[in-house]
């Protein structure tokens, strides 16, 4: 490089990901019609539905309390049953990861049981925009993303099926949360 010319400089990691809070960074997709957190009660029990901040799909959580079987359990421990379509991948007391204002008023002594939707079949939108925009180009996390084409490419193969990850919806989180939520209702018998 000639000595007059001068490199751009790069961003890091760290900056790409905060640049890219920002949905409409995302592309086209579900997530541009969906919230970034909702709160509910089901089955008694109090859930968190919130984006991951890292990949932009969405990550689920049910409360429970001191005396239930999953309280302070590692989250490998934790056997949600045949019922529930998500394995738990998140288990830990109240944080700043997930706090619920619904539950203002009511004992902090809670234990947080969840799943995020970023494993392999997994798409994540602000993770691929964030490859987008570094440059790299990959054809597990396509951008711009096509909904009705991943969801139409994965019942065609069982190629598409491993190597084809769709975003699941706030309707798709939403049901595997209310399952894990009636779980743990369950197991607190």
């Amino acid at each position: 490089m000639a000595e007059t010319e001068t490199e751009k400089p790069r961003l890091t990691e760290d900056e790409v990901f905060r640049a890219l809070d920002d949905k409409a960074l995302w592309g086209a997709g579900p997530w541009q019609d969906e919230p970034d957190r909702v709160e509910f009660r089901h089955a008694g029990m109090p859930c968190v539905l919130q984006r991951s901040p890292f990949y932009g799909a969405w990550c689920g959580y049910v409360a429970v309390y001191p005396l239930h079987p999953w309280y302070g359990a590692d989250r490998y421990e934790i056997d949600a049953g045949e019922d529930v379509p998500v394995s738990v991948s998140y288990a830990a007391h109240d944080d700043d990861l997930v706090t619920c204002a619904t539950l203002r008023g009511e004992s902090s002594d809670r234990y947080w049981v969840g799943f995020g939707y970023f494993g392999a079949n997994d798409y994540g939108p602000k993770f691929a925009a964030s490859l987008h925009v570094m440059g790299v180009n990959s054809k597990c996390f396509p951008y711009p993303y096509d909904h009705a084409a991943a969801l139409g490419a994965r019942s065609a193969s069982v190629y598409s099926l491993l190597f084809k990850p769709i975003y699941r919806t706030l309707d798709v989180a939403r049901e595997a949360l209310e399952a894990l939520a009636e779980a743990a209702k369950e197991r607190a018998k």
